[in-house]
């Protein structure tokens, strides 16, 4: 992180600004954020901000005492930059000035940095950011190979477990089956992800009561929404 510039993190709710302020206050001293949407719903601190030397006195009326001595201790995150247009095209100098390093991210930049024609791209280093996929987002819970390799089997093979949850409280995902007929103890697909990792699984049928055997529970349709 010590070589960042300006990046531009372009998809909505993919956890850009997360990862943006978990990675800079682990890398500098000092880190400041300015969300720009509510400046410019509110104090409107940068919107006549055109040159170097108007941003750094914004910069300073709203972090002042957070800025540190230079760029080796302090980052800038500007969050939200396309609500304020003219600092676009402004950040090449900003950060050719070189007082802190900078980093921006914008939920619809690709559409402002269409709009531009005077966004200097050799001094920005643009970073697309996407949701998780759904193995991906197994792979972050911690989910097992085997049971991993196994879902994907099932999808090639047109086989289905209905629900996948996420059992926070255990740590695991939670597969979920519907049965609504006479033969709601068959579940072959449900059956294998337990035994391959999944540690239990959830029948949800015509039963009039809970019971539960070889780690799989069967509840009455309408508990679901007791899960």
């Amino acid at each position: 992180m010590t070589t960042i510039r300006g990046r531009f993190f372009s998809l909505t709710e993919p956890g850009k600004s997360f990862i943006i302020r978990d990675t800079a206050r682990k890398h500098f001293r000092h880190y400041v954020e300015i969300n720009l949407f509510e400046d410019s719903h509110g104090a409107q601190v940068f919107r006549d901000v055109d040159t170097v030397d108007k941003f750094h006195l914004a910069l300073s009326l709203v972090a002042g005492k957070e800025l540190g001595s230079g760029k080796e201790d302090t980052i800038v995150f500007l969050d939200e930059i396309q609500e304020h247009g003219k600092l676009l095209p402004l950040l090449k100098f900003i950060n050719q000035d070189g007082r802190y390093r900078y980093i921006a991210s914008g939920s619809a930049l690709g559409v402002e940095l269409s709009r531009t024609s005077s966004i200097p791209m050799g001094s920005i280093t643009i970073a697309k950011l996407f949701p998780l996929d759904f193995e991906e987002f197994l792979w972050a819970a911690g989910v097992a190979k085997d049971l991993i390799a196994y879902l994907r089997s099932l999808f090639k093979e047109g086989k289905e477990v209905d629900f996948l949850i996420n059992d926070y409280d255990n740590l695991c995902i939670l597969p979920i089956e519907v049965k609504s007929g006479r033969d709601w103890q068959i579940h072959s697909s449900l059956t294998r992800m337990v035994t391959e990792g999944a540690r239990k699984g959830i029948v949800l049928c015509n039963s009039n009561k809970a019971r539960h055997r070889e780690g799989i529970t069967y509840l009455p349709v309408y508990m679901a929404a007791f899960l």
